[in-house]
């Protein structure tokens, strides 16, 4: 059988080719190819340790099977390489080559300690910055150890730079001196085949900050110091008070604690116009927010979009849950099943209170809500999470499940299959 031709970006070929490094790392922005190349490399690999097992890898199963499968099978069916894929109980590809076959293992780090009951040829890594560095140092050390069979033995990640982190300290920090690892470097825009707005959306959706890293693929610190970077009391404020229309209220529970933001639109854009704070748990929330806003409760005008765990608990210690208390109350609840990321969340408030594009849409009315600013001024990060040890969090949180749920990170095809430049696959089929 003819094996077909595939395109591949300057990157991309850069990677691919590459068998000498023992360790290589493609880095790069959102859409530059990544899972595709990733994809190539797993099949060269394979082409070159025929007899042996090789892994792919990626931080959850859920994301390997959304992610990696379906390019896998793609990638096989366009090359025209004779494979058989096994779903259970772990799935598995075997790949068909003229001198033999190659099973691929489909793996996540979630069961990270059973690396080490595989002997690997190659293990080809998706976005191994995403895992946590409690689990990514670790498993890495131990995936190192694995590769110990093959003719050509190569630890090969993709990842978007997430900080200063496993990548970052293996082919960064600890690279002087060692000719064993490499590291490529590649943009969003290093694809030309992009759709015409999507370096639009990227810009328009993340603060400056991300950009640098979502976009041109660079390492830059994302876990230290303040963390909602893209505020400005001045350059955010505004003057909007509210009338008779609709509230929209952030709120976040805590015994003694329960803290809620106000917000109207103006223009289609949210302005942060109220707070309430240090209440001592759901119904006393309720009482007050009622005697602030009476017109607007007997109108039903008041819509909360809390934190999701408030399903399942009660800051009452009663049968109801929060939320429960809040329908009850006549307010129009708004919340998923589960909380949006912390890292989706403050990404969407910084790119809310300015984009890369300079755009502040979202502002906040400094008088009427001054601890909220300084909740914002204040909160900084500790051991790569919010720190939530002197009482900032709790505005801060209110806001964020409002904000992103009206104006989220939006959903942006991460990956693109659609790279330039022909070289035939060097794999053969049966």
């Amino acid at each position: 059988m003819t094996i077909a031709k595939t395109q591949v970006l300057k990157h991309q070929l850069s990677f691919c080719n590459d068998f000498t490094s023992k360790y290589l790392a493609l880095v790069a922005g959102f859409g530059a190819g990544k899972t595709k190349s990733l994809i190539l490399k797993t099949i060269l690999l394979a082409s070159k340790n025929v007899g042996t097992d090789g892994a792919l890898y990626s931080p959850t199963h859920t994301l390997a099977n959304d992610t990696l499968i379906p390019e896998m099978d793609d990638q096989l069916e366009a090359l025209g390489i004779p494979y058989k894929f096994r779903a259970s109980p772990l799935p598995s590809y075997t790949l068909f080559f003229p001198n033999g076959k190659t099973r691929v293992l489909v793996r996540s780090f979630e069961n990270w300690r059973r690396i080490r009951a595989n002997n690997l040829s190659f293990a080809c890594v998706d976005e191994i910055d995403v895992v946590e560095p409690r689990i990514s140092k670790p498993a890495f050390k131990l995936l190192m150890g694995r590769i110990r069979v093959g003719k050509v033995r190569q630890v090969a990640v993709v990842s978007t730079p997430e900080g200063f982190g496993l990548l970052w300290e293996f082919f960064v920090k600890e690279a002087a001196g060692k000719s064993d690892r490499r590291l490529i470097h590649a943009k969003s825009t290093d694809n030309p085949f992009l759709p015409e707005d999507f370096i639009e959306s990227l810009l328009e959706n993340y603060p400056p900050q991300l950009i640098r890293a979502y976009l041109n693929g660079e390492f830059v610190n994302l876990t230290q110091g303040a963390i909602y970077t893209s505020f400005d009391r001045a350059l955010n404020n505004c003057l909007d008070e509210p009338d008779l229309e609709y509230l929209h209220l952030g709120m976040d529970f805590n015994v003694g604690k329960m803290a809620a933001v106000v917000h109207v639109f103006r223009m289609q854009e949210p302005r942060a116009v109220d707070e309430f704070v240090n209440l001592q748990d759901t119904p006393a929330m309720i009482v007050a927010i009622k005697e602030r806003y009476p017109d607007h409760a007997k109108q039903g005008l008041i819509k909360v979009y809390p934190d999701a765990s408030g399903n399942n608990r009660s800051t009452k210690n009663a049968s109801e849950s929060d939320i429960a208390l809040l329908k009850q109350a006549g307010f129009e609840v708004i919340v998923d099943k589960t909380n949006p990321s912390v890292r989706d969340r403050i990404n969407a408030m910084n790119a809310a209170f300015c984009n890369a594009k300079g755009q502040r849409r979202y502002r906040v009315n400094a008088l009427r809500c001054p601890e909220y600013v300084q909740c914002l001024e204040q909160q900084v990060w500790k051991d790569g999470q919010p720190d939530k040890t002197q009482g900032f969090d709790h505005l801060n949180d209110s806001s964020g499940y409002f904000i992103s749920k009206v104006m989220p990170i939006s959903e942006v095809s991460h990956e693109m299959s659609a790279p330039i430049g022909s070289v035939r696959s060097r794999n053969r089929s049966r």
